[in-house]
């Protein structure tokens, strides 16, 4: 009880992280940022059956994959001219200097009633990686540290009903993941001989939202939770406006993992994901709780600045969590947008000298 009551303490005095990280995807906030600047410059004369295409460019910088170059098209269109949401469908590939490659279909549907919402996400690719097992304590010795090659593919559909601030639906998703070489560290990790596995999952989702904009938010709060067959998923996000330009903001994010799925299904820190200044997929385990704090500041015109700081923890059972074992982040942003170019880069800090230097270039046209 005693712990049960430690995590819930973390989560209510801990701090707020960007939103841009509660998507899937690096590319499909990337694409959502297109789509809504396209609309900016351009909006909306014309129903569904007149779509237009346009490119997509983002130039990538992470230190997990290098440099990669993100392209592709999106089409923003709208079902009906008096809803104020933007669907969009678009299709995104990646290739990078450590030999990172995916390619994938991404995008969203409005009803015309608006009381209908479909999401989908479908993706395969190759990536490598560092892998130090899994747990707390094998990520702390790097004598596990194995270089791998990993194959995946992810498909993710979701389709929601709405009821003023609240939704609710159903979502289905087809994992397939492969690693090799399958070397002592993996294979204790996945405690199999084989070096791919599969997973087909089914689940629910509510969410309440009252923020002003979806897409670059100043005031409301949002909570989502959503119960898959192997995982129990809650994300909580408030945007205050505190002063002229400054919006001070928060997430809290808690993942359990249900049953015995293979650990590639288990929450993970690092790079896309949360605690960004982690490598990614370091840290791994049956469950994860992390909350970051922040300010967004508007400096001049289009120039931004954020500055946050946050921890995390990662362990196997309720009965294991060690706050000895939270990970701090303490992070700095900034943002520029010239006409239809976005400029953003980010540098974090972490335990044990950890750092992170993320950042893009954007051109929507």
């Amino acid at each position: 009880m005693k712990k049960f009551l430690t995590i819930i303490i973390i989560l209510l005095i801990s701090a707020f992280s960007l939103k841009a990280q509660v998507y899937d995807s690096l590319y499909l906030a990337s694409v959502r940022d297109s789509v809504k600047r396209y609309f900016e410059k351009h909006p909306p004369k014309t129903k569904f059956k007149d779509i237009k295409i346009s490119p997509h460019t983002d130039l990538d910088y992470t230190k997990e994959d290098g440099v990669s170059l993100i392209a592709g098209f999106v089409a923003p269109y709208k079902n009906n001219l008096n809803l104020p949401q933007t669907s969009f469908v678009g299709i995104i590939g990646k290739a990078s200097t450590k030999k990172t490659f995916f390619i994938g279909i991404a995008g969203w549907n409005y009803s015309p009633s608006g009381k209908f919402f479909t999401s989908y996400n479908i993706k395969t690719g190759s990536r490598k990686r560092y892998f130090w097992g899994t747990g707390f304590e094998n990520a702390q010795d790097d004598s596990n540290k194995t270089l791998t090659k990993i194959d995946d593919s992810r498909c993710k559909i979701t389709v929601l009903y709405t009821i003023k601030n609240h939704h609710i639906g159903i979502i289905g998703g087809y994992d397939y993941f492969s690693i090799n070489p399958i070397s002592d560290t993996i294979r204790t990790a996945i405690n199999t001989a084989r070096g791919f596995n599969r997973k087909l999952s089914l689940g629910v989702l509510y969410k309440f939202s009252n923020l002003d904009e979806e897409n670059n938010p100043s005031k409301g709060i949002s909570f989502e939770a959503s119960a898959l067959t192997y995982r129990f998923n809650a994300v909580f996000d408030a945007y205050l406006n505190i002063w002229k330009g400054g919006i001070l903001y928060t997430d809290i994010y808690q993942a359990y993992t249900i049953g015995h799925p293979s650990w590639f299904l288990w929450p993970s820190m690092g790079s896309g994901d949360r605690m960004q200044v982690y490598y990614q997929g370091k840290y791994i385990d049956r469950h994860l709780i992390c909350t970051v704090v922040g300010i967004r500041q508007l400096l001049y015109k289009n120039h931004t600045i954020i500055l946050s700081i946050g921890a995390g923890n990662i362990f196997p059972s309720l009965d294991k969590f060690n706050i000895k074992n939270t990970l701090p982040t303490y992070g700095i942003g900034y943002r520029v947008k010239i006409y239809n170019t976005m400029l953003k880069i980010d540098l974090g800090l972490g335990k044990s000298h950890e750092h992170s230097i993320r950042g893009s270039i954007t051109k929507s046209f």
